[in-house]
């Protein structure tokens, strides 16, 4: 897993040494995890670090600390997993954890990155992210990184006592969508 750099941060590979009382905050922060599904378990560093080295065993998927290159702060970790090599596809994950870097194109900027990887050095054909209807904070920086509303699941995600839709967003590799119908 290589680190990715930005303009704005890097994103490095989130190992052991990474997890901190900070990371472990903020997921169970109930306004930073009110869209992961995390929010349902108390995390502690034992839980954390068996999700952490999940990224490490036999299946491939990628989990990168967002560090900001001002500061070399952690402001948030991203993922690239559920990777199917058959149809060339994963799925992206974000939480910006840091609130001051909220709404201030770090996690657009981070999706890009990975996009860029998924498609260049994984050679993956699409990618996808799902996202609660009312996240518009992470619906609006998938589409400004060029994702589509795909689909909706009805009812699909509960939140603060009710149910709400989720939405399916993907990004085909333009370099790949020649290969389309072809045997």
């Amino acid at each position: 897993m290589k680190t990715l750099v930005g303009s704005k941060f890097s994103l490095i590979p989130f190992k052991e040494e990474h997890i901190s009382d900070t990371y472990i905050g903020w997921l169970n922060n109930p306004e930073i995890n009110q869209f992961l599904e995390v929010r349902f378990v108390r995390q502690t560093y034992e839980t954390v670090l068996s999700y952490v080295c999940s990224f490490y065993g036999d299946t491939e998927k990628y989990m990168w600390g967002i560090y900001s290159n001002d500061t070399n702060a952690l402001i948030g970790t991203a993922t690239l997993s559920e990777i199917n090599r058959h149809h060339r596809r994963g799925v992206i994950g974000l939480m910006i954890g840091e609130k001051e870097y909220w709404g201030k194109g770090y996690g657009t900027e981070t999706i890009k990155l990975i996009v860029d990887y998924a498609f260049r050095i994984l050679n993956l054909h699409k990618v996808t992210a799902g996202a609660a209807a009312n996240n518009q904070g992470s619906v609006k920086a998938f589409q400004k990184a060029g994702f589509e509303i795909e689909g909706t699941l009805k009812s699909h995600f509960f939140y603060n006592g009710a149910y709400y839709d989720s939405l399916i967003m993907g990004r085909v590799n333009k370099d790949t969508s020649g290969m389309l119908g072809r045997r």
